[in-house]
């Protein structure tokens, strides 16, 4: 049997043995990443927030394809009761709806109120709602998704996409729990199974479908746990979710946000950290600003994100202003004063109460803050060389012998002493 050969000039035996695999099973099923890319994403969905978007991505997106969330993926999102996971997933309903996709919102837990996607402008027209009633058990859920994207993936549209929001798989039980011999044998684990199942059914059909499916999960305490440290929360539906979803963020209640008035509390700060990313690197994490009657305020989020990393000049909120202005939108000379503390000679200058409106209308201002964040974020990390000592304090060896020569004599010094008390 003659050996083949593979030329140097070429990959003709790659194509060959790809072009055999796909003519035996009658489509397309091995790809040249060359000149072929079906990693591709082919319509990215914005959370609301620029800040969430650059974590999950690690970059912001333009025009219609603005945003950090992948359509063709699964995104999980685990949270605290009331951190604001809900919101969240109205933003990304808004979004989809707004670039003319399609909407699925099941709600398991009742938690849902038409002024809260309308707060955030969503026109729920256009989005279909199951209401907790009507989608008791995984196994409803599962063939209520089917239905869907089978019913999208025979439309004619080419460019058809969509989002579904399952809010939240924690509160949805089993048939087997449903039943009476269900809740007194406590087979509590049948939902983790039955999870694990559906993602290995729903993974391979959901990148035709060109959907997002978005699942949030309730953060429980693992009474297992016997450690002091350390996150205690746990999500209770098993593993599955988290091996097959692109993205997985995990929300925090951070802190409360007070309004005028002494005691009024307007809204709250969420710390979102992105735990799992396939598409830039994860661990990391940013707080946003939720107003209880106006929803995420991304400018505002920017803002202290900016200021914290003190790259706004100006020690007073009322007078701030950015250096190297010149020729850009607003740009004012500097006075003498500004001058001395630093300033450029063009610079623009605000009070950090008007930021939200000069963020969202001044396309320099905009472009400026979003790309310091992603020079900020996106920065390359330093190198991990494995034979050196990760600690901050590296000790050579010379300076350890020195070390151990020190303590010895200390010892024998010690010892000494010891032994005239134990004379005496």
């Amino acid at each position: 049997m003659a050996k083949a050969s593979i030329k140097s000039e070429g990959s003709s035996l790659i194509e060959e043995i790809q072009s055999e695999i796909n003519s035996q099973m009658g489509k397309l099923v091995a790809y040249n990443l060359e000149m072929d890319d079906p990693l591709k994403v082919k319509q990215w969905f914005s959370t609301g927030s620029d800040l969430i978007d650059l974590i999950t991505r690690g970059d912001f997106g333009e025009g219609s394809q603005k945003g950090g969330i992948p359509s063709g993926r699964i995104l999980m999102m685990n949270g605290e009761s009331g951190a604001g996971k809900s919101l969240l997933a109205w933003h990304l309903v808004k979004d989809v709806v707004d670039k003319g996709g399609v909407a699925l919102y099941i709600d398991t837990e009742g938690a849902t109120n038409l002024s809260f996607p309308h707060m955030i402008g969503c026109d729920t027209s256009k989005v279909m709602f199951v209401p907790p009633e009507k989608c008791e058990t995984v196994e409803e859920m599962f063939t209520i998704i089917d239905k869907f994207m089978m019913a999208l993936m025979k439309s004619k549209n080419p460019d058809k996409f969509g989002i579904i929001v399952v809010d939240s798989f924690t509160q949805l039980s089993t048939e087997e729990e449903m039943s009476e011999e269900g809740v007194s044998s406590r087979q509590y684990p049948t939902k983790a199974r039955l999870a694990s199942k559906i993602m290995r059914k729903i993974k391979g059909v959901i990148p035709q479908t060109n959907i997002c499916l978005c699942i949030t999960n309730q953060l429980r305490t693992d009474i297992n746990d016997t450690s002091f440290f350390g996150d205690k929360s746990t999500v209770p539906t098993g593993t599955a979710q988290w091996f097959s979803a692109s993205t997985v963020l995990r929300i925090y209640k951070s802190s409360k946000v007070k309004g005028d008035s002494v005691g009024d509390i307007v809204g709250q700060v969420v710390r979102v950290k992105v735990e799992k990313s396939r598409f830039t690197r994860p661990q990391r994490e940013v707080k946003i600003p939720l107003h209880f009657e106006y929803g995420m305020q991304n400018a505002i989020s920017i803002y202290d994100k900016i200021d914290e990393l003190k790259l706004f000049y100006g020690k007073t909120k009322a007078k701030k202003w950015i250096n190297d202005w010149d020729g850009k939108e607003g740009a004012v000379q500097a006075d003498k004063n500004e001058l001395s503390k630093g300033a450029s000679e063009w610079i623009f200058k605000f009070a950090a109460k008007d930021w939200s409106e000069i963020y969202d209308t001044n396309p320099d201002v905009n472009s400026w803050a979003k790309q310091t964040l992603k020079d900020y974020f996106m920065r390359p990390t330093e190198k991990w060389n494995a034979g050196e000592d990760t600690l901050d304090t590296k000790v050579t060896a010379e300076e350890m012998a020195k070390k151990l020569e020190k303590e010895k004599a200390q010892d024998v010094v010690l010892d000494m002493e010891e032994t005239d008390e134990q004379e005496n």
